[in-house]
């Protein structure tokens, strides 16, 4: 005859309403999660246009310093701007543009190097 060992601990069983809960709760997150996901990628589309178009120009200043060429109308009269917003961590934001046909692009978020650039910023811009 089987006698079941003492030392052995049943698991615990979920009531019906705690399961449910739990059940929907891990729901909620994996939606929300998937949700954001979407909005991540529909901006993306969005604005990439955006930030392709610009992408050069941060590699260039990342690299070099220069802004280089505007991709809108290829003048080289750009310039750039970038501000620190977190000073333990060098977080920012910057603004490249260019002076002739005036377009814009804001970098929300970026890792600001100490030999860029922080100058004030141009009104009339076309972001």
């Amino acid at each position: 005859m089987n006698v079941p060992n003492q030392n052995v601990k049943i698991p615990h069983r979920q009531s019906n309403k705690s399961l449910i809960q739990s059940k929907y709760s891990r729901n909620w997150s994996i939606e929300l999660n998937t949700v954001l996901g979407v909005v991540n990628i529909l901006l993306d589309v969005i604005i990439g246009g955006q930030i392709l178009k610009w992408a050069n120009n941060l590699k260039s200043i990342i690299d070099k310093n220069a802004p280089g060429n505007c991709p809108v109308c290829n003048s080289i009269n750009t310039d750039y701007s970038m501000h620190i917003i977190d000073d333990k961590t060098n977080m920012g934001y910057g603004v490249i543009w260019c002076n002739d046909c005036k377009s814009a692009f804001h970098i929300s978020r970026i890792k600001v190097s100490p030999n860029m650039k922080n100058i004030p910023v141009p009104e009339g811009l076309k972001y």
